[in-house]
């Protein structure tokens, strides 16, 4: 049964028109990006947004966005000559919960230029950065590196579990994968209603396997979890299954359904052109008809 990575993929060209035209002034640039990446990261566990603010080179054109609960997501992109540093950064009541640092596969192909310029940066991306593999939801590898405050993380998931219910302990030998990208804070992706009509999407490709694979628990767990799209997915999941008969919603699952659809966020919502849309609005009337009862 068919329904429904993440990252979605923002990427920043690079100056120039193809390989063969790398000047050494790009590569600089490269090796100072990566200077300044390494002079903050790994962050302290007191660094608060305002540090950010102040030491991180264009962060300041970051737009937060809320993701509840009084956690804040931003996007840092720092743009080199030939390759890009991209961060989802996380922060909860002003300190970082959870960075996720990614070099996505367009910019790999680079890292060996910026290396052989400064053996020190090599030394440290090996360090820190771990090549991460897909081959159902990606054409290549990317390389990620997630620093995460685990006493501020805890306390932000206390908080989500006050209101939405405490995530049951599950088994996730076989769907590791798709239930961390649908249950990830650093999640920054959008959600589209009529998920059934597109299936090259890695978030579509994630809940498929777990309804397909029948796992209400990681979708009931990615419904009181940590994303802000995220919940949007498993919520639209257990409403589908419903509708088709495959699922039967307690009282219990219509509670917790109805207090994340009111919820006062909005998701990136759309294909294409992207707009911003309330949590209820999101979701298919004849879905909603189905809580309503």
């Amino acid at each position: 049964m068919k329904i429904l990575t993440f990252i979605i993929i923002f990427t920043i060209p690079f100056v120039g028109s193809s390989q063969n035209e790398i000047k050494p002034e790009w590569i600089e640039t490269d090796v100072a990006i990566f200077k300044h990446f390494f002079d903050n990261f790994p962050l302290d566990s007191e660094t608060t947004i305002n540090d950010l603010m102040s030491n991180l080179e264009r962060f300041k054109d970051a737009s937060p966005y809320s993701i509840g609960f009084d956690a804040i997501l931003y996007w840092w992109s720092l743009p080199g000559g030939t390759t890009s540093i991209n961060s989802n950064i996380v922060t909860y009541h002003g300190k970082v919960a959870i960075a996720e640092t990614t070099i996505y596969k367009d910019y790999i192909k680079g890292l060996n230029r910026i290396f052989e310029k400064d053996t020190s940066i090599r030394k440290k991306f090996m360090q820190y950065f771990n090549l991460q593999v897909n081959p159902n939801y990606f054409n290549d590898s990317v390389y990620v590196y997630t620093f995460k405050n685990d006493s501020i993380f805890k306390n932000y998931k206390m908080h989500v579990a006050e209101y939405l219910g405490k995530q049951e302990n599950v088994d996730l030998t076989q769907c590791e994968f798709e239930y961390n990208l649908l249950n990830s804070p650093t999640g920054r992706y959008q959600f589209e209603s009529y998920f059934r009509k597109r299936n090259d999407y890695p978030p579509f490709n994630a809940i498929n396997k777990l309804i397909n694979e029948n796992r209400i628990d990681c979708i009931k767990n990615i419904v009181r979890g940590y994303s802000l799209p995220g919940r949007m997915y498993g919520t639209a999941a257990l409403l589908q299954l419903a509708k088709e008969k495959a699922y039967k919603l307690s009282d219990e699952d219509k509670e917790l359904i109805n207090k994340v659809l009111n919820l006062n966020l909005k998701v990136e919502s759309g294909y294409g052109l992207i707009s911003y849309v309330k949590y209820r609005d999101c979701m298919d009337a004849d879905l909603l008809k189905l809580i309503d009862n």
